[in-house]
């Protein structure tokens, strides 16, 4: 039987999966490791843990990285999506546009709401079905894989000798090896001590 129960592979699986009592213990189980879970977390915590120092916010904020929660409207929605013009150079917008005209108005208006559309006026026949697919199928993808191979291939090559060039101008700071006080960084742990040495009335 253990030998038959081998042979079968992903079908025994989803048999297994179809058992009640399988089904009845991997609900136990979750429901088991959360309660554990929510349990520890209680009986452990002594204080609220700070957040603002972990993720450097407010006045741990020693980068001066913060930026203000973003408002989804319709009018800067695809704006959001496309990266602000502020924050990008223009190859950026170059690929981020093309991006997103390829994936919403080729892939999802032209080739799936309209051949949608049109089919539900005028059904295509077996072999239009068959010429969409080598186009959009073999063709389209081919295209693309051609102009990714080449995008990749020459932004690779830019972004390696940055990088290099970057190295070189690297200064470095004994701090930054990986060890941690405080729960934080070296780096961040000195960055906020000097921050409450200059504003110690924020303490």
């Amino acid at each position: 039987m253990s030998s038959r129960l081998h042979g079968c592979g992903v079908h025994t699986c989803y048999l297994a999966s179809s058992n009640p009592r399988v089904r009845l213990l991997t609900c136990c189980c979750l429901c088991g490791g959360i309660l554990v879970y929510i349990i520890g977390s209680v009986l452990t915590q002594r204080k609220p843990y700070n957040l603002d120092r972990l993720l450097h916010r407010g006045e741990y904020d020693v980068a001066n990285e913060y930026k203000p929660p973003f408002k989804w409207t319709l009018h800067n929605a695809l704006q959001q999506l496309v990266g602000r013009p502020r924050s990008i150079v223009i190859g950026d917008k170059v690929i981020a546009w093309s991006v997103v005209t390829y994936a919403i108005i080729y892939e999802l208006g032209l080739c799936f709401v309209g051949v949608l559309i049109w089919n539900m006026i005028l059904p295509w026949s077996s072999s239009q079905w068959s010429n969409y697919f080598l186009i959009t199928s073999l063709w389209g993808t081919g295209i693309l894989g051609i102009v990714s191979t080449v995008w990749f291939f020459l932004g690779g090559i830019i972004d390696i000798r940055k990088l290099f060039r970057d190295l070189a101008a690297r200064i470095d700071d004994p701090l930054n090896n990986g060890m941690v006080g405080g729960h934080v960084s070296l780096v961040d742990q000195a960055a906020f001590e000097a921050r409450k040495a200059e504003h110690p009335e924020e303490e």
